[in-house]
């Protein structure tokens, strides 16, 4: 890990973020959650050229996954990272223009999710992709603009509903590592409000519960109660 300028870190597993709490959720109580999410992206970024448009960039954690694209566009609907400032629904961007369009853990708060996949899928060049996942079981985040949650079924409809066809889809684990997440996040909202208790339970309960959780669910694969899903489609393809 090293410290840019800005103040942003990187991890080695090649995420920014933009403060040391940011850091240690992604290390502690939202490893289970994360890491299936960090681990697609990684193993796929590879299959991206040209344009890429980040849609929902926030910081841009995903950077350089993607430092092999010629441009990577951030659109949010503010932040100063973000290259373009606009709502996902009403992109400034012409059609057939798009090589890539990530898309991560942005689809359950749009009010209107067929109208983000309508201007996606508009965007898009014929072959592009689109790298998306979205939640199942996910707790309340980013409230009160947080509204639904997906089965594959689900984002396999709404997809295919809008030109792109799925190459790709993997869960977010199973059953048990669904419970340790909620276990993390629960434990750490609960009994977390002071800093130093925070640490402990960090480095003591939800360290052992990660490591359990993932063992566990990697033995007794139960995916019909996931976190989410990770999604590679793309526009066009017969």
């Amino acid at each position: 890990m090293f410290r840019m300028k800005s103040g942003i870190k990187i991890m080695r597993y090649g995420v920014r973020f933009r403060d040391s709490e940011m850091e240690k959720i992604y290390k502690y109580e939202g490893k289970l959650a994360t890491s299936p999410i960090l681990e697609f992206i990684a193993k796929y970024s590879n299959r991206c050229q040209g344009n890429l448009v980040d849609i929902g960039c926030g910081n841009k954690p995903y950077i350089d996954f993607f430092s092999h694209v010629d441009r990577h566009i951030g659109v949010d609907i503010a932040g100063d990272q973000a290259d373009i400032i606009a709502d996902a629904v009403f992109l400034p961007l012409q059609s057939d223009s798009i090589d890539v369009v990530l898309c991560n853990q942005v689809l359950e708060h749009e009010s209107d999710p067929d109208k983000l996949l309508v201007e996606i899928s508009r965007i898009l060049k014929e072959g592009g992709l689109l790298i998306l996942s979205a939640p199942q079981m996910g707790r309340l985040h980013g409230e009160p603009y947080d509204y639904y949650r997906y089965t594959r079924w689900g984002l396999k409809y709404l997809i295919e509903k809008n030109g792109m066809k799925i190459d790709i889809i993997e869960s977010h684990g199973g059953f048990f590592r669904s419970i340790g997440s909620h276990f993390d996040f629960f434990i750490i909202d609960y009994f977390g409000k002071n800093k130093c208790i925070k640490n402990i339970l960090r480095f003591t309960v939800i360290n052992i519960n990660n490591f359990m959780s993932n063992f566990i669910d990697n033995l007794i694969r139960w995916e019909k109660d996931t976190l989410g899903y990770n999604i590679i489609a793309r526009k066009g393809v017969h």
